[in-house]
């Protein structure tokens, strides 16, 4: 590994922490923009200074070094190319110091530690009374440890500005953290780290922190009072910081862990493969399959076809279950509001501002869009300059229809919802699906990602992961069949969430489902021109998904105002 920055500092290595302030100026901020959750990634890093820590001596056995841990919250300034200094964000950034020795200068070469670490050191410290180094703790078992017995004796640590809070939930029952076991740390496409313990835990540090309290820590307190909803990952303990100005701010989320099969979306891509690859095989076109079992393939294509339907629809009631459920929390975070002119006012104008990004990243959409998959009806850049104008048409028009019906009290309540669903956000055990993640989607403010939304944000969401794990999953020469599964996957879910929800909580939803789908059709426009945006700037590539589900979803609204005419 390559040698990190050193420093000479003459202190015993008990009193390293009291040198932080110092200590954070020589961090290499590339340690961190490499991170994936690191944000602003194309903005530099002008300068680290500390908002607030504290440190605590980790357990030591004879075969381990001697070790101090640090929770830190670090604020990292940042600036643009021109130098000018745009914004700030803190992150947590939990450290281990390691001691190396007595002082003196380091050898060459590679630097030995007995931790299992994920990178090389942060910094290495040398100097009269002490060698050092200094790391990211959260890969550290001994860190760990150190954090869990805090956690088991609910203690509360003053720092310099404010108190860092470790609570075990339920309040009192500290068994499951008396023993930690082995750490294995999650690798993967995530904004927050993610460590699981051999106790049965799967702890989350939240690195970019946002004031207040993490959606996910208050939504699965609030269900799991009074049993309402036990299809999560329930929470066993978490560590807060709260300022002595300021609001409380969570840090680390520790939840059960739950065995599972894989998640909804490996389930249903690998469903969807089958059904492809059955009717290819059988030289099936347009997904049309006799009702008899016929030869092998076709016999293979219609239980992929019909576990596709199953799957769905299972997904459907338990996301109606959900809804219900949070809407009948007590308190105004969480009892429902009814949908007013202002959200649709809201909901449209976000379209708008859509959309005019999505004109202004289409030479990117070009660019990532090959003759051979264009969308239908020409090119990217000339589908996606040529429908600006319908919008603006159909979005003026909408909005007149859905603030009438507003105004009359018929389209329904909007409660605290998931936020961020999508089929990643499924995991399939032996018992059936459970629902995890209730962050929010996380580009948004705190508060947005804690407001009350319309509950169909949340069923829109699963119906575009299904167009895109259609589209994912396509065989070469099936694509005639796709439009069936994702059909297949869509009307099931929505068959079954509207039965669900109407049964359990009728007034959440719009008066008819013809008022359901056409703002299910508003909020998947929303959602297409979304991923449209994201996908031209990161994966040019896929842009053709959503630019289809953008041209779906006007066909549709077209449709809806065509019968209305």
């Amino acid at each position: 590994m390559n040698r990190p920055p050193e420093h000479d500092v003459d202190r015993d290595f008990v009193a390293l922490p009291d040198a932080l302030p110092e200590l954070v100026g020589l961090f290499d901020p590339n340690y961190f923009r490499q991170s994936r959750w690191f944000g602003d990634k194309d903005l530099d890093v002008s300068r680290i200074s500390v908002v607030d820590y504290f440190s605590h001596r980790l357990p030591c056995t004879d075969s381990c070094p001697d070790k101090i841990a640090i929770f830190a919250i670090l604020r990292f300034h940042l600036e643009s190319s021109r130098g000018e200094d745009t914004t700030r964000q803190d992150y947590f950034i939990p450290l281990v110091f390691t001691h190396l020795g007595p002082g003196g200068p380091l050898p060459a070469g590679p630097i030995s530690v007995s931790a299992p670490v994920e990178r090389e050191p942060l910094l290495i410290i040398h100097g009269p009374s002490c060698r050092a180094t200094v790391y990211d703790g959260l890969g550290d078992p001994d860190f760990v440890a150190g954090y869990s017995l805090l956690v088991s004796k609910a203690a509360s640590i003053p720092g310099n500005h404010g108190t860092f809070e470790f609570r075990p939930v339920p309040a009192g029952d500290t068994r499951i953290w008396s023993e930690p076991g082995r750490i294995e740390r999650v690798s993967g496409e995530y904004s927050n780290s993610l460590v699981i313990t051999g106790n049965g835990l799967i702890h989350k540090a939240f690195r970019r922190l946002s004031p207040g309290r993490s959606p996910e820590l208050e939504i699965n307190l609030a269900l799991k009072a009074g049993g309402r909803f036990n299809r999560m990952a329930p929470v066993r303990g978490y560590v807060s910081y709260r300022p002595r100005d300021g609001t409380e701010v969570t840090l680390i989320l520790a939840q059960e862990f739950i065995p599972n099969e894989g998640d909804a979306w490996e389930l249903v891509t690998r469903l969807a493969r089958d059904y492809y690859e059955g009717c290819r095989a059988c030289k099936l076109s347009g997904g049309q399959l006799s009702s008899g079992q016929g030869g092998t393939a076709e016999f293979n294509a219609s239980n992929a076809l019909g576990a596709l339907e199953e799957t769905a629809a299972g997904m459907g009631g338990l996301l109606a279950e959900l809804h219900s459920a949070l809407a009948s929390v007590p308190g105004k975070a969480f009892e429902p509001d009814p949908v007013g002119v202002k959200d649709i006012e809201e909901w449209i104008q976000l379209v708008r501002r859509r959309s005019e990004e999505a004109l202004d990243v289409a030479p990117g959409v070009a660019r990532g869009t090959s003759r051979e998959r264009e969308p239908r009806g020409g090119t990217a850049l000339e589908k996606l300059t040529g429908i600006h104008g319908e919008l603006r048409e159909y979005l003026g028009r909408m909005h007149d229809y859905l603030a009438s019906l507003a105004r009359s009290g018929d389209l329904g309540k909007k409660i605290r919802i998931h936020g961020d669903l999508h089929l990643g956000q499924w995991i399939k055990a032996k018992d059936g699906f459970y629902i995890l993640d209730f962050e929010g989607e996380p580009l948004l403010s705190p508060g947005e990602r804690r407001a009350k939304r319309c509950p169909l944000a949340d069923v829109s969401g699963m119906l575009r992961s299904f167009s895109y794990a259609s589209y994912v999953s396509l065989a070469p020469g099936a694509e005639g069949l796709r439009p069936r599964v994702e059909a297949t996957l869509s009307e099931a879910f929505l068959r079954s969430y509207l039965g669900r929800i109407y049964e359990l909580a009728p007034g959440l939803m719009p008066v008819s489902e013809q008022e359901v789908r056409t703002m299910l059709s508003l909020f998947n426009l929303s959602k297409a021109l979304y991923e449209l945006i994201y996908e031209a700037k990161s994966r040019p590539d896929w842009v053709e998904i959503p630019l289809n589900g953008v041209l779906d979803c006007l066909s549709e609204i077209e449709i809806h105002f065509r019968k209305d005419s």
